[in-house]
This record gives C-alpha cells, structure tokens and sequence, in this order.
C-alpha cells in the first residue's frame, strides 16, 4: 500500500516513470540520482545491508536515509558511524521531531 500511494503522489507530480521501487525480490545494480530509506535500511541484518551497500546506495549519487539503532542492537548490523564511514560526503542530522532515541537522519549529495 505505502509503495503504491508514493507512486500515484509521484505520478500526480509527473516523474513516476523516473522512480523504480525495489526490493529483495527485484534488487540490482543501480546508478541512480538519489535513494531513499525511511528507516528500512537500518532494520536489516547485515548481510542484507552489505547486498544493498554494493548494489544501491553506493551506487547513487545522492540520498536519504531515517536511521534508527534497531539493526545494530538486534540484527548484528551497522552502527551508524560504521555506515557513514562508507558514503563519501556523509552528512548526519538530529532527527525532528525526533520519534525515538537515538534516530538520526543521513543525507549524501
């Protein structure tokens, strides 16, 4: 549902065409202008974070990610100094309003 209304507001705005959701089912190699994460990415294992590092987000140019420590506490995943470490240009953000302790939000241009 939340994949399909993000495509009609992105369609009503005229660049659906221009945006390709993924996931595990359909993951490849992209070289795109921006990814975004709404917390989804700091809630995998690390394995998982490692497929999408290669395949998606070092591969895009810019991007924006809601993190929060779930998969650093629970899923043997990356902390967020570990993670930023590996985007070049890296940038972390306070979290407003900030909805748990702890979150943060990263953007890379």
């Amino acid at each position: 549902p939340v994949n399909k209304l993000a495509q009609k507001v992105l369609n009503d705005l005229g660049i659906e065409s221009r945006m390709k959701f993924i996931d595990d089912q359909n993951l490849i190699n992209y070289n795109s202008d921006w990814v975004i994460s709404n917390y989804a990415f700091s809630e995998l294992t690390r394995a998982t974070q490692q497929l999408y590092l290669e395949k998606v987000i070092k591969k895009s140019k810019s991007g924006y990610i809601t993190w929060n420590d779930i998969s650093e506490k629970y899923l043997d995943g990356y902390s967020l100094s570990e993670f930023i470490n590996l985007i070049p240009n890296a940038r972390v953000f306070e979290e407003y309003p900030l909805t748990a302790k702890n979150n943060k939000i990263i953007v890379w241009l």
